[in-house]
């Protein structure tokens, strides 16, 4: 089964297209957040869905059973301000970033990932 890529765009080499989540307008209470911030956290978005990959992607040194996993439709978590975020033909947002980029694939949607935030004397959870 094949999925659709509307953007417009292929991706070619190494390359791989991905359609970021939606960052939500407002908070879960309703706020609406400012212009500024719904930016900085697109920015942010770590999660989406593998839309397209280019001939050479997840070639060598991903693993067959990786490669068998990270097709076009997969959900996945990637590396948080990478590759080129742009408007498709479609009006939809994209990000394409190179394979390396790909942190995980999603295999159950209700897992959250702990985000770890610096603090002096170490990391510890946000």
């Amino acid at each position: 089964m094949s999925y659709p890529n509307e953007s417009g765009i292929r991706p070619v080499e190494y390359k791989i297209l991905i359609k970021p989540d939606i960052v939500e307008e407002k908070t879960a209470g309703g706020i609406i957040k400012p212009d500024k911030t719904h930016e900085m956290e697109g920015w942010a978005q770590v999660k989406g869905t593998l839309v397209a990959i280019g001939g050479a992607a997840f070639g060598d040194p991903f693993t067959a059973e990786e490669h068998d996993c990270l097709v076009p439709g997969a959900r996945v978590y990637y590396s948080k301000y990478s590759g080129i975020t742009f408007t498709g033909s479609d009006g939809e947002e994209y990000r394409i970033c190179a394979d390396k980029d790909i942190g995980g694939v999603v295999e159950n949607e209700n897992a959250v990932p702990i985000v770890q935030a610096r603090k002096r004397g170490g990391l510890s959870a946000a």
